[in-house]
């Protein structure tokens, strides 16, 4: 990797002092614990025409590193991150009153991520941070998209926008409203169809989905000017969805598609009435939040957890949920073995939906352990198989669940 006369100011001035008071409250707070990326305000326009801004970030586990910079004329930005070793990065550029204007995972290639983008003159916060919370190092560069890029880019031009002059297939004939209910679905390579263009008659809340693991499709949906209203990548595995629960007004809309992978494996489109139970479901299945605990979804209750506990549960692509009690403090630890090459995932959860703590992989294993200290209550765990399902087979997972309390 070759570095500029400013990506040498920059390493230079990475361990800066902390950001004046006026400039804490950039990109919405984002950028209080941030470092301008050229070492100081006036060293950090990238539209100088000096050449890129680089600096190596030291992404806290579950934390991020944000890098700050200055666009003084409209400018073509490309922003850039790469682990330097292990990880998975992902970014989040963010306009100076906080709002994310740009999102990617693996745009850069492989595991590293990358997008370009238009920019008018102000101030921006580059966010990187690991897909799986952990720790890890990465190259950024901020540069402009005729500068040389620092990752080898994917299949796509992951600066494609859908605008009302863009050639798209149809999607749902004249009116999708009138197919959604049954569903709308259409299949196609994304090197082939990127583009897929709607009509609603009437406002409408919608599920898409975008599906082919060997493709990692990234879905987006545009409205008619070219305005990207929402992009998600890996809801389900490496599958794509987006729910609009709030309606999308009655209009023209396009949907973007991007292939992290393979771009001449099928993608299957989807369209639906938006469920809120599908909706709920979903988020059961990822463990986003646990089910409630009145009988309308399948819960088993394990009882007062007083010493141990022990459950032989079949997995396959659905988590299961247990509920148990915990009737003093003390700490709680809980491990999943799997059998016959299971991958074993462990997800605890307080009874009000929120996740106290995660496993997958324990050690040098595909089992997973965790430990959390309690007070009496109730407690949801979930057992199941990691969303990527890269390893391992449906099969028995052994949950072993043991109390421990302070000595008296």
């Amino acid at each position: 990797m070759s570095f500029s006369k400013t990506t040498a100011i920059a390493a230079l001035m990475t361990a800066a002092a902390a950001l004046p008071a006026a400039a804490q409250d950039l990109c919405g707070g984002a950028a209080a614990n941030g470092t301008w990326i050229g070492g100081s305000d006036e060293t950090s326009d990238i539209a100088s025409g000096f050449g890129p801004f680089d600096m190596t970030a030291q992404v806290p586990a579950g934390g991020e590193h944000v890098a700050i910079f200055n666009v003084s004329t409209a400018s073509d930005v490309r922003v850039e991150a790469a682990p330097v070793a292990d990880g998975d990065t992902v970014i989040d550029l963010l306009d100076a009153s906080g709002v994310v204007i740009l999102s990617d995972d693996d745009g850069g290639g492989f595991l590293a991520s990358r997008g370009e983008i238009s920019l008018d003159p102000g101030t921006y916060c580059l966010a990187t941070r690991s897909y799986d919370d952990a720790a890890l190092t990465a190259d950024v560069r901020v540069g402009l998209t005729v500068h040389d890029p620092i990752t080898s880019g994917g299949f796509n031009d992951y600066d494609a926008v859908c605008l009302p002059e863009t050639e798209a297939v149809s999607f749902g004939g004249t009116n999708l409203n009138e197919g959604l209910e049954a569903g709308v679905a259409a299949t196609a390579s994304i090197g082939d169809t990127p583009f897929y263009r709607f009509n609603l008659s009437e406002p409408t809340s919608i599920s898409f989905t975008a599906e082919n693991q060997s493709a990692d499709p990234i879905l987006r949906i545009f409205d008619n000017t070219g305005y990207m209203l929402a992009e998600n990548d890996d809801y389900d595995g490496l599958n794509s969805r987006l729910d609009f629960v709030q309606p999308l007004e009655a209009g023209t809309y396009c949907i973007g598609l991007i292939a992290l992978s393979d771009p001449g494996a099928p993608v299957t489109v989807t369209a639906n009435a938006f469920s809120e139970q599908d909706y709920l479901e979903t988020l059961y299945n990822n463990a986003e939040t646990s089910p409630p605990l009145d009988g309308s979804y399948p819960v088993t209750d394990l009882g007062l957890i007083s010493t141990r506990a022990r459950a032989d549960v079949r997995v396959d692509d659905d988590l299961i949920w247990h509920q148990f009690q915990v009737d003093q403090p003390g700490l709680i630890l809980i491990e999943g073995i799997g059998t016959g090459g299971v991958d074993a995932m462990l997800t605890l959860f307080d009874d009000f939906g929120r996740m106290i703590t995660q496993n997958d992989d324990y050690g040098q294993s595909l089992d997973a352990q965790i430990a959390a200290r309690v007070q009496p209550g109730t407690y949801v765990l979930a057992v199941g198989r990691p969303a990527d399902y890269f390893y391992g087979e449906p099969g028995i997972t052994r949950v072993g669940i043991e109390m421990f309390v302070s000595a008296r």
